[in-house]
């Protein structure tokens, strides 16, 4: 008895549980993949015009000159319009730096205090306060040398986002199509998580381009290593941790 609801358990588990028949998988990988990459540069068009409008309206509200740039990148058979904005690229002042710097101190001593009662975050406080003290030391001994701006940020950040939608269909055949679910099913959670991404991309862009202007380059570090990859890829858990949620071909 205890055996079979041992059993049972572990059909419920979808995190230790994969198709019964590679065959399905198989299926899986070859009908939707290539369907959801040739959907994928069908909706381009339509998926860059929203962009370019809402970003462009945004934007507008933020005033101080700030504009939307337009950045024609052109490959070897391939032409793109890439995003970005014209964020001045500021210079943090020594009362912004202080006044980081003693917040940074502060919560990276605090990421030490009782952290057993709230881990993991308090190693996660802990990077993201030592990562941004960091950078306060090199505009303190450094000023006027970051090697970086915000234009290039911001490109680089679209350029990033625009990859992982490109990426999307073939990390769902290598971590979502091996479940127990059916073909309906994916493809419903393929078409989701793509969907979540390019919704994404302008508000992405715009928190960025936000912490950016009003906080200077102080914080263009943090935007990267904590609000690039990091959170894209939180986008991605929480969209595919929903789907794998759902009733499986096999579940009891």
């Amino acid at each position: 008895m205890k055996l079979a609801d041992e059993r049972q358990a572990w059909h419920r588990n979808r995190a230790l549980r994969t198709q019964d028949g590679p065959r399905q998988w198989a299926v899986s990988v070859f009908v939707l993949m290539p369907l959801f990459y040739v959907l994928t540069f069908t909706v381009h068009p339509v998926a860059h015009a929203y962009w370019d409008g809402l970003l462009s309206r945004a934007i507008g509200f933020l005033g101080d000159g700030l504009r939307l740039e337009r950045i024609d990148y052109r490959g070897a058979g391939f032409h793109m319009t890439l995003l970005s904005a014209n964020v001045a690229p500021r210079e943090p002042g020594p009362w912004l730096l202080a006044l980081t710097s003693v917040i940074c101190a502060a919560g990276l001593w605090a990421s030490y205090f009782r952290k057993d009662r709230w881990l993991p975050l308090a190693y996660l406080l802990r990077v993201a306060c030592a990562t941004q003290l960091a950078v306060c030391a090199y505009f303190w001994l450094a000023p006027g040398s970051f090697p970086y701006n915000p234009r290039l940020h911001l490109r680089d950040l679209f350029v990033l986002l625009v990859g992982a939608i490109v990426s999307t269909p073939a990390v769902m055949a290598m971590f979502y199509y091996p479940l127990d679910f059916s073909l309906a099913q994916k493809a419903l959670a393929t078409a989701l998580t793509l969907g979540y991404l390019v919704i994404a991309v302008p508000f992405v862009m715009l928190l960025h381009i936000i912490v950016i202007h009003h906080g200077s380059m102080l914080f263009m570090p943090f935007c990267y290593f904590v609000l690039g990859v990091p959170l894209i890829v939180g986008l991605l858990v929480t969209v595919y941790a929903y789907c794998a949620s759902w009733r499986g071909a096999l579940t009891f």
